[in-house]
This record gives C-alpha cells, structure tokens and sequence, in this order.
C-alpha cells in the first residue's frame, strides 16, 4: 500500500482553496464524457475529489453521481458543483 502525505503531494490550482493531491485539466474528463455518453445520461465518478468531472458533466448536461470519503475534498466539490449549477447559461 502507498499512503500520500497530501501536505507533501498537494498540488495548488488556480483558487487556493481548491487543493488536491491529484488534480487533473477539465479538458480531461469533458472529452471522455463527450465521446462516452449523451446529454441527459448519467455519470458516475467513484473518487469525487475536488469534482472536476461532476463539473464536466454539468457543462454537458450530463446528471452525475459522486463518492468522496474526505470531508474536505467533499466540500471542496459541493462548492464548486453549486456555482457551476447555479450559473446562468446565456447560450
């Protein structure tokens, strides 16, 4: 087994308060959600993390379940999945 010491690990992304030992590009899982799947589908990330592919698959009107064990990364991705379900699509 491999324990990650995040403090050592952690990758700082654009906002401070997003950090994650493994954060990946959006453009990541939007093209695999994209070539996988259709509007209206459901997607199913079992390591939520700070919810990149939940706001993926919010972009592409894709509905999505998440599983996170870490309090902090799951409230990471609430705050994140609530403004991008709250913002307003002008096109």
């Amino acid at each position: 087994m491999i324990r990650l010491n995040k403090s050592k690990n952690s990758i700082k992304s654009k906002n401070a308060q997003e950090n994650h030992f493994a954060v990946f590009p959006d453009m990541l899982p939007a093209k695999l959600i994209n070539y996988f799947s259709k509007e209206g589908e459901l997607i199913f990330e079992p390591f939520l993390g700070s919810g990149t592919t939940a706001l993926s698959a919010v972009k592409y009107n894709r509905n999505f379940v998440g599983c996170e064990i870490v309090k902090e990364y799951y409230e990471i991705a609430e705050t994140r999945i609530n403004a991008a379900l709250c913002q307003t699509k002008l096109f």
